[in-house]
């Protein structure tokens, strides 16, 4: 370079801003954003005092800006916009109007008819849901949504109104015709006597009477058809169920059935062999209905006391053990008894499947043994490997069962129960047999001894 070029050239360096004074001006001052926005709110709040404000704006004049220290001067009047919350609160109110759309879609004027007239009725969602038939599957949280909607939402329920207003008088009728009986209602229709069938006149002016509180839809016909409804499950006032059933076995009556048969077949002689050989099929017919109801008997009795609440002793005099399940109740009354599945060509004392699904469970699956000393082996005769508080018994091997243990044979889980006075008697007996053996064995032996020690002193 020349001296010319240098010289022309300034000596004082270009002073250029700092970062720190950059973002300085560019930031306001956090006071004032803060009082801007107490103002706001104070606006929004209450909107008659914007205009004390603005009186007072005017009357100050230049008041309404804040110049802070070294930066940019921010006024009161601008607003902070936050864009984030802007889009969220869009995308939100999109989706709910996306979900309300689709729930309207689905729901149908019938189907909001029912909803809210079976509430009105019940006060119980949870009954509507297991009771009312709606046009298509809705679960429990459904209908529960729906139901708040119509409640709280107002464009909602101003469009199910709507809809409402709609629907042909027909179709409301039948509809309605199908609503579910309130607790008042079926309080009333209890206490009709239940010896004698009532006539549609009793029930018409039952319906008359009591017109406040049954239902607009409810006819003669309709209170009589759910009476005898009411009647038929035992549940009017008037009605009480026996709970002491008859002990008897159903094998004495077989016996009785099978004399009365014989005597009055002895009575009576017949000569032609197709009539004999029909009674001897009727008498077979009736033994096998007769033990078909004796291995019947104990489902009843359990079903009987579940829906009561009076339940049956588990144990009698000819009673072992019990197998308990969810449903079902197994007596064991002989000393040995087998489980599995019954089926057309093997017959069990013990049939997995009226406790439930038992297409993996072998035909006899195991065989359940009350030994003389009163100790009960559970005996694994199936293809699968049987659980018995919680240790597995392969198949083949034996396990000895106790009082309330659990047997889990394919999620089929069953608790024993054991008869502690009959087994206490078992045992009873088994120990003075066995002291009676030991007791003749000690005086064979001592027998045994003198004879010996005669002999000897003989010799």
């Amino acid at each position: 370079m020349t001296e010319s070029q240098t010289s022309s050239r300034p000596s004082r360096a270009i002073k250029r801003r700092r970062f720190s004074d950059d973002t300085y001006d560019q930031v306001p001052n956090m006071e004032a954003v803060f009082r801007n926005r107490e103002i706001q709110d104070s606006v929004s709040a209450s909107p008659s005092k914007t205009t004390d404000h603005s009186k007072q704006d005017e009357q100050n004049g230049d008041d309404n800006s804040v110049s802070p220290q070294g930066g940019a001067t921010v006024f009161l009047t601008a607003s902070v916009n936050v864009p984030t919350s802007s889009k969220r609160l869009k995308s939100t109110s999109k989706r709910l109007k996306s979900r309300a759309q689709f729930m309207n879609t689905i729901w149908r004027p019938e189907d909001d008819l029912v909803l809210i007239d079976s509430v009105i009725q019940t006060n119980d969602l949870l009954a509507v849901f297991a009771a009312v038939k709606f046009s298509t599957h809705f679960t429990l949280q459904e209908i529960q949504e729906r139901w708040e909607s119509i409640l709280y939402d107002s464009t909602i329920s101003l469009f199910v109104q709507e809809r409402l207003r709609k629907i042909p008088i027909d179709v409301k009728r039948r509809v309605l015709g199908k609503a579910l009986f309130s607790e008042a209602e079926e309080h009333i229709l209890c206490d009709i006597n239940s010896n004698n069938l009532p006539s549609l006149e009793l029930f018409q002016n039952v319906l008359m009477k009591h017109r406040n509180i049954f239902h607009v839809s409810r006819t003669a016909k309709v209170l009589r058809k759910h009476w005898l409804l009411l009647r038929r499950y035992n549940l009017l006032a008037n009605q009480g169920v026996n709970n002491q059933v008859s002990q008897e076995n159903f094998a004495d009556v077989e016996e009785k059935l099978a004399e009365n048969i014989v005597n009055n077949l002895n009575k009576v002689q017949f000569t032609d062999p197709v009539i004999q050989n029909e009674i001897n099929l009727a008498g077979i017919r009736a033994q096998e209905e007769i033990k078909a109801l004796e291995t019947e008997l104990p489902r009843w009795q359990f079903l009987l006391g579940h829906t009561t609440g009076n339940k049956l002793s588990d144990f009698d005099d000819s009673t072992f053990a019990v197998l308990r399940g969810k449903s079902m109740r197994f007596l064991m009354q002989s000393r040995s008894i087998t489980l599995g599945r019954s089926c057309k060509d093997n017959t069990v004392d013990v049939d997995l499947s009226l406790e439930g699904p038992a297409h993996k469970i072998s035909r006899v699956q195991a065989t359940l043994i009350l030994l003389p000393s009163g100790e009960f082996v559970f005996h694994n005769q199936g293809k699968r490997p049987v659980f018995v508080d919680g240790k597995a018994v392969l198949p083949g091997n034996k396990k000895r069962l106790l009082d309330n243990s659990v047997i889990i044979i394919c999620k089929i889980a069953l608790l024993f129960l054991t008869n502690s006075s009959l087994v206490a008697q078992i045992k009873e007996k088994f120990n003075e047999e066995i002291l009676k053996i030991a007791a003749s064995k000690k005086e064979g032996n001592v027998n045994r001894d003198g004879r010996d020690f005669k002999s000897e002193n003989l010799t």
